[in-house]
């Protein structure tokens, strides 16, 4: 009797288990399916595979206890907003990680791709770890620290991306962060690149264009990532991508036909076109330093052809629910959900300053309603496309240390030979 079973069959055998099961322990089934559980690409095409009803949003929000702030993560249901478990979830690589006495680490997500969550741990200004994590695994990986970041220097992390190549199969971070010369004011832009398949660390001879916080995670399309910001005057949107596999930045601006100024949006990118969430501004409603407090009513707009100015249609208007003033608009989704951070109106003081914690509401574009409050407390973000998977970290490890397959191997190795911090100015 042969032992061969057709490709077709034991993908559907291994479609009914749960995500969290491996698919490494049937290789000694027969020999057949050793030779298919093999196969790289059966089993990229196995781990990525996931139906819909998968999707889950994860919710990021700050706990406080005392003076002691931690952001704690909850998966929650697309269509019923229900948590998915009965608590937030544990982060494996929390426990028994060494610490320094007066360690307060923070975990936040930075990027989402294929089941793997990018996660930043903050432990002070200058001391910044970075995580892949498999949450449906449990499996995780602490990257090595990059060669660049001199801890003598003061410097900043200005965005972090995370997104998968697929020329090269591989997973990749792409890191700015920044410094002012001594002495000079002269800023400096440095950006990076991590591959998860050679685990290291290059600098690009590109730094790149300023790019915006790390807090806003970037959207990635066709091998893309974009990190967005408002043109001010000019009444446009500009776009900073990074190009995964050729490693470049380009800038795109897209201009938008308005009567009104508006404040940095928030967006969200799909294969088919674009969506723009935009505070209303008003100049009465500014600090002292010409900062917005709260808008009391968000414009939605989406870009129907991308990158066509010409495009955008004002689509909705988001008005704040009643005895409550809209602060900001922390996730959207494909499926028109969209999340806002509200505050009581009562609870704002006469320079428009609430130090409490807010309440996630969110909206539903269908039937143009706010429901019910999800979380109690100062929510960071929501994201929106996780879908969990059998990505294997342990897939993507170097065969050997010494192996690199990248076109920016001259870079990293010239990382290497660096000896002082000033001299990454001579590359």
């Amino acid at each position: 009797m042969s032992d061969e079973i057709p490709e077709e069959l034991i993908t559907g055998i291994l479609s009914k288990l749960q995500v969290s099961s491996s698919i490494a322990r049937f290789r000694c089934v027969c020999k057949s399916w050793r030779r298919l559980l093999s196969d790289p690409s059966f089993i990229r095409k196995n781990n990525l595979a996931s139906s819909a009803s998968d999707h889950q949003f994860m919710v990021e929000w700050t706990d406080r206890t005392g003076d002691v702030f931690r952001h704690v993560h909850r998966l929650i249901s697309p269509d019923t907003l229900e948590p998915l478990l009965p608590s937030p979830l544990q982060l494996p690589f929390d426990q028994n990680r060494p610490r320094r006495a007066g360690d307060c680490p923070s975990f936040s997500v930075v990027g989402c791709c294929n089941g793997l969550l990018c996660i930043v741990e903050y432990r002070g200004r200058k001391d910044e770890d970075l995580i892949l994590w498999n949450p449906a695994t449990s499996e995780f990986r602490v990257l090595p620290p990059s060669p660049v970041a001199n801890p003598s220097r003061e410097f900043l992390i200005g965005a972090v991306g995370f997104g998968f190549d697929s020329e090269r199969d591989d997973y990749r971070i792409v890191r700015q962060f920044f410094f002012d010369e001594l002495g000079i004011g002269r800023r400096h832009y440095i950006s990076e690149v991590y591959s998860l398949r050679n685990n290291c660390w290059w600098r690009l001879p590109d730094g790149g264009c300023p790019l915006l916080g790390s807090w806003r995670i970037p959207q990635c399309r066709k091998g893309k990532m974009y990190w967005w910001r408002s043109t001010g005057q000019s009444k446009g949107l500009v776009f900073d991508s990074f190009d995964i596999a050729s490693e470049l930045f380009e800038v795109v601006e897209v201009h938008y036909d308005s009567e009104k100024p508006y404040d940095t949006p928030n967006c969200l990118l799909n294969e088919e076109s674009m969506v723009a969430v935009f505070p209303e501004y008003y100049e009465e409603n500014q600090d002292e330093y010409g900062d917005r407090k709260f808008s009391t009513s968000w414009d939605v707009w989406v870009l129907l052809k991308y990158w066509v100015s010409e495009s955008w249609m004002k689509l909705y208007v988001v008005t704040s629910p009643p005895g409550m003033i809209i602060e900001s608009c922390v996730g959207l989704s494909s499926g028109l959900k969209y999340f806002f951070n509200t505050v009581p109106t009562d609870m704002v003081d006469e320079h428009g300053d609430y130090s409490g914690d807010r309440s996630l509401i969110p909206f539903h574009l269908e039937t143009g309603e706010f429901g019910d409050v999800l979380i109690e407390g100062i929510c960071v973000k929501v994201i929106t496309n996780y879908v969990p998977s059998r990505v294997s970290l342990q897939d993507y490890l170097p065969q050997s240390p010494n192996i690199i397959s990248n076109v920016s191997d001259f870079y990293h190795h010239k990382l290497m030979e660096i000896d002082t911090w000033d001299s990454i100015f001579d590359l």
